[in-house]
């Protein structure tokens, strides 16, 4: 299968590695995209390094050069995709300036980055059901989804300061609840069939979001 991806994928790499793209990166990059590939295709027991490495133009002695262990590469390509998710949630902020209008931006971009690449999909999948089998990934897991509470709870905290959002000292609970409910909804969008899902369904999960974030439907500024 073709990944339709369109993202910079120079870019998301250099998100996880603070440092110029050399030509090392460049190979371990070639190996990263071509993993998720072979990942989402054959899963995480069948997947080879062979094929990887036929997939990626490199030699199976340079992925185990970069990569001596099959976890440290599935972990790898985990980051990759879940940078990715973020770059393109991240980057739609810059489209709003108030607290609840950055936050449905945010929402809707979840959404957009599904549509973007069923490749990835599949890879997603694939990381929560290693998650839910291996203790050692599920904590590694938790700490990818820990970095994107972290950034709605820094919303919640903005949209209170602007009074678009009711204060309460349960933020990170707020913040947990709205990943929770974007997860959960892409996770369903992912495995039923195309289709079966209202044209406004994105706007009814923005508007659940909202919500839990404290905010009134209609009303500009809370008292």
């Amino acid at each position: 299968m073709k990944s339709k991806h369109s993202t910079d994928d120079e870019l998301v790499y250099l998100s996880l590695q603070p440092a110029v793209l050399t030509k090392a990166d460049r190979a371990r990059l070639a190996i990263v995209k071509s993993a998720i590939v072979v990942f989402a295709e054959q899963g995480l027991e069948n997947a080879s390094y062979a094929r990887i490495a036929t997939r990626a133009k490199v030699s199976r002695n340079l992925i185990i050069h970069y990569f001596p262990k099959k976890a440290d590469l599935f972990q790898m390509c985990a980051r990759f995709v879940r940078a990715d998710m973020q770059a393109l949630a991240v980057a739609s902020l810059g489209q709003a300036s108030r607290a609840d209008e950055m936050l449905r931006k945010y929402v809707r971009a979840c959404f957009i980055w599904m549509e973007r690449d069923p490749l990835y999909n599949r890879f997603w999948l694939l990381v929560f059901a290693v998650a839910g089998q291996n203790e050692k990934f599920r904590k590694f897991h938790t700490e990818l989804v820990d970095v994107g509470e972290a950034r709605i709870q820094k919303l919640l905290e903005k949209g209170i300061q602007e009074k678009v959002f009711r204060s309460g000292p349960d933020l990170r609970a707020r913040a947990k609840q709205i990943q929770a409910i974007i997860t959960g909804v892409l996770t369903n969008m992912f495995t039923e069939t195309t289709g079966s899902f209202p044209k406004d369904f994105p706007s009814v999960i923005e508007n659940l979001c909202l919500h839990c974030a404290g905010w009134e439907p209609g009303s500009k500024r809370l008292p």
